[in-house]
């Protein structure tokens, strides 16, 4: 009697066990899903921007602005040190590439 209780115990562990196991797998499944979609959106984009700020340990103040749209590029660097400001300016438009430094002198 008491084994075939506590087998019945183990096997109600089990089944619950295996039901979140299903729910939590399911629920991933469509989470992952939704994600897909989103990401099927973007992911023929060909225009892009990425702006990056980042500041150094002696003071120095990074400014990156990135534009891409189809094969044309261009890249902004701007760097602030001691007062001082740098600008770099780099063009591509898939044939030809150019870079202008703008200093204070």
């Amino acid at each position: 009697m008491k084994i075939k209780k506590l087998l019945k115990i183990i096997g109600i562990i089990v089944v619950v066990a295996l039901v979140l196991l299903i729910i939590h797998t399911i629920r991933n499944y469509i989470i992952i899903k939704d994600l897909q979609n989103k990401i099927a959106e973007y992911s023929n984009n060909n225009n892009h921007h990425i702006k990056i700020v980042s500041t150094q340990n002696d003071g120095m103040i990074l400014n990156t602005d990135y534009y891409k749209k189809d094969n044309k590029k261009v890249v902004f660097i701007e760097r602030e040190k001691d007062g001082e400001i740098t600008k770099i300016s780099m063009y591509d438009n898939g044939e030809t590439h150019h870079t202008y430094t703008d200093a204070n002198d």
